[in-house]
C-alpha cells in the first residue's frame, strides 16, 4: 500500500511539473492589457501578415483584444532594460501589415522583459502611420535588398546585424 502511494505521490508531482513547464513564462503588468482575449500568437507556423500597399510584412508577438473591444499589438522585448525608436517602427509595422485581417487594432504596445512598456498610439489612418516609420522602413529595405545600411553605426549593435559581413562603416 506504501509503495502505490509514493507511485500515486511521483506521478502527481511529475504532473504538476509538466504544467508547471508549459506555462507561459511572462505577464504583461500593464493596466490596459488586463483581462484581454489573445487573437494570434507568434508561433513559427502562423501566418505573417503582409501588407501588399506598403510592402510591409510582419509577425507581431501578440494581437489581443481589449476590454473597450479594440485590437492591439504587442511586441514583447526579451531585454530587461529599454524600448528603442526601432521597437516603436517594428510595432506601428505590425499594425500595417495586420490591418486587413485585423481592422480595429488602435493601439500597439512595446513591453520588455522588465516590464517597461510603451503605449503607441495607432487611431490613425493607416497613410499617417506609414509616413511615421517611412525612414525605418527604407533602411530595412536597403539592408535586405542591396546589403548596405545608411544608419549610423553603434558598435554595440553590429553584433546580431544581419548585414555586418556586407557593411560599409565596419
Amino acid at each position: 500500500m506504501a509503495e502505490l502511494t509514493v507511485i500515486l505521490l511521483l506521478y502527481l508531482l511529475l504532473y504538476l511539473l509538466l504544467y508547471w513547464l508549459r506555462k507561459p513564462k511572462f505577464s504583461f503588468d500593464v493596466p490596459d492589457l488586463e483581462n484581454v482575449k489573445v487573437l494570434y500568437i507568434d508561433k513559427n507556423k502562423w501566418k505573417i501578415f503582409y501588407s501588399q500597399k506598403y510592402g510591409i510584412s510582419a509577425r507581431p508577438d501578440f494581437i489581443v483584444r481589449t476590454k473597450n473591444n479594440n485590437e492591439a499589438v504587442i511586441e514583447y522585448k526579451s531585454r530587461i532594460k529599454g524600448i528603442y525608436e526601432s521597437d516603436t517602427a517594428q510595432a506601428i509595422a505590425s499594425v500595417i501589415a495586420a490591418r486587413k485581417k485585423y481592422p480595429n487594432l488602435k493601439k500597439a504596445f512595446v513591453i520588455n522583459k522588465s516590464q517597461e512598456y510603451k503605449l503607441i498610439d495607432c487611431d490613425k489612418p493607416t497613410d499617417v502611420l506609414y509616413d511615421q516609420i517611412s525612414n525605418y522602413v527604407e533602411l530595412a529595405r536597403n539592408a535586405k535588398y542591396k546589403n548596405t545600411c545608411s544608419a549610423i553605426v553603434n558598435k554595440m549593435n553590429c553584433k546580431g546585424c544581419g548585414v555586418k559581413n556586407a557593411c560599409q562603416y565596419i
